[in-house]
């Protein structure tokens, strides 16, 4: 959770807090232990902390998207973290290590990062395309007709996944899933919180997606440790839940009128 604190201060999980990691993932392997769970638990500690940066890029592409003040939203986003930490507590528990660190790693930079720069804003040019030729009124129509089978949430849920397969950075997959599903949302806040809690966690489950894929590389963890980001899971499953739950009780309450 080392990495968590790095991120929230920084407002990225490429820089800062990357160096973190690399220092995380020196002492676990000094340590002996799996790259692949410690990864992971990086991977997830970046995203925990860029959903609640003041700074994070992604926080505030949300916020200028759906007109909403970047505080309130951190504030919506302190409850619906709560379900997801207690399940990763109870599945993983708490273990305290040597801090003892041998070795340090070098590497990073600005000009490290100028391809991942590229392909992001060369990527987000394909929404203003979409948004002015109609090619998403198709799908636009087929989220509709979901969020009414099943909930809203669920509908930007499935938009977000299918838009992170597709796409290869965050940016992007936030951009098309607020252009897709803007509409099934009236409350811009809560809206602003779906999306923080579907899109923003799902892009870096992706193996190709820069959101993902920087990240491991930096500290050297296999792909694989996207499976042992548990966060990354349990919030949009447990937001999920939550929301066929709540569906539920409002269609007993018709029911009993």
């Amino acid at each position: 959770m080392l990495n968590c604190g790095v991120s929230v201060l920084t407002g990225t999980s490429f820089g800062t807090a990357a160096t973190m990691g690399v220092v995380c993932m020196t002492m676990a392997r000094t340590m002996g232990l799996s790259p692949m769970l410690v990864g992971g638990a990086i991977l997830a500690g970046d995203f925990f902390g860029d959903r609640w940066s003041p700074v994070s890029t992604s926080a505030l592409l949300i916020c200028q998207l759906t007109e909403t003040s970047i505080f309130d939203n951190l504030k919506g986003m302190c409850a619906t973290v709560a379900l997801p930490q207690l399940f990763r507590l109870l599945l993983l528990g708490y273990h305290s290590g040597d801090p003892a660190v041998a070795a340090m790693l070098e590497g990073g930079g600005i000009l490290s990062m100028v391809r991942c720069g590229a392909i992001v804003c060369l990527s987000s040019t394909y929404v203003g395309i979409f948004q002015k030729t109609g090619l998403l009124a198709g799908a636009k129509g087929v989220v509709e007709r979901l969020a009414q089978a099943a909930t809203p949430f669920a509908a930007i849920l499935c938009t977000a996944g299918v838009a992170s397969v597709i796409a290869c950075n965050q940016t992007l997959v936030i951009m098309l899933t607020h252009q897709l599903c803007g509409d099934l949302a009236p409350d811009r806040r809560r809206f602003a919180l779906d999306l923080e809690d579907s899109v923003v966690v799902l892009a870096p489950l992706v193996p190709w997606s820069l959101a993902g894929a920087v990240p491991l590389s930096s500290v050297d963890a296999p792909e694989r440790s996207v499976l042992a980001a548990c966060f990354l899971y349990l919030l949009p499953l447990t937001r999920l839940l939550g929301s066929v739950i709540a569906r539920g009780a409002k269609i007993r309450v018709a029911a009993r009128q």
